[in-house]
């Protein structure tokens, strides 16, 4: 009966916690300060206390126009995150904002559209590397094909505090590439294993370069940000910033 009856009591503490959660979360929203990092947590105490959402509470918009990720992209969520009560998706969705925000905030400063929500000819399909590394500037190397003809883009932005601020195209350039170099590129990603992998966006406590790497087939889109990437990964980046022909430092 003692058992029993302290389950019980944690059952209610946990109640109590998630209906003051979510009357803090509705406040919220109708005084305007809703935002991604709200959505998630919301959802999942809802599914703890197994009743519906407040309509007065109004989501975030998951898929902004123009944005070069979701805020929640980054995030890892599974079929199964709104009944996950181990993971605190308050933490987890706020770095993923914030890291998506970075990213794009470099890439419009390297005048990069982005490849999330766009679509490709069949036939046709493009990957892209951004390279962020403490006290470099930050580099961009961009290949697509359309099944004929394979071009490489790079570009290199201002040497300034990247984790901050947004950078500045300082210097690019193109060239085409052979068969051979695009078949290269296409086996180097494929081994990587660029579609299944997770991203990583745990806080580091050196200072990391972050690699992230995006692929657009068709209308198929992948994004992966990784601050640790395996080798097979690595060896396909290198390769890219490789072809550029620039005399770009290969240490991270």
């Amino acid at each position: 009966m003692l058992g029993g009856d302290t389950a019980a009591l944690h059952r209610l503490d946990a109640r109590q916690l998630a209906d003051s959660a979510l009357r803090y979360y509705y406040l919220s929203a109708r005084l305007g300060y809703v935002d991604t990092s709200d959505y998630y947590p919301v959802r999942q105490l809802e599914a703890f206390r197994q009743q519906p959402c407040n309509p007065s509470f109004v989501p975030f918009d998951s898929h902004p126009r123009g944005a070069f990720l979701p805020p929640d992209y980054l995030a890892n969520l599974k079929a199964n995150w709104m009944t996950r009560f181990d993971v605190k998706y308050c933490d987890v969705l706020d770095r993923s904002e914030s890291v998506a925000k970075s990213i794009g905030k470099q890439l419009a400063g390297l005048q990069e559209d982005p490849l999330f929500g766009a679509e490709l000819p069949e036939g046709s399909e493009a990957y892209r590397f951004t390279w962020l590394r403490p006290s470099l500037p930050p580099l961009m190397v961009r290949v697509e094909s359309n099944g004929f003809q394979h071009q490489l883009c790079w570009k290199l932005g201002t040497n300034i505090d990247h984790y901050r601020d947004a950078c500045q195209l300082s210097d690019s350039g193109s060239r085409l590439l052979t068969d051979g170099e695009w078949d290269e590129v296409k086996a180097l990603m494929t081994e990587a294993r660029l579609d299944s992998l997770e991203n990583h966006i745990e806080r580091s406590f050196h200072d990391d370069a972050r690699w992230f790497v995006e692929h657009l087939d068709g209308s198929r889109f992948k994004a992966l940000y990784l601050t640790n990437p395996p080798e097979s990964l690595i060896t396909a980046c290198l390769y890219l910033v490789r072809l550029t022909g620039e005399k770009i430092p290969l240490w991270y």
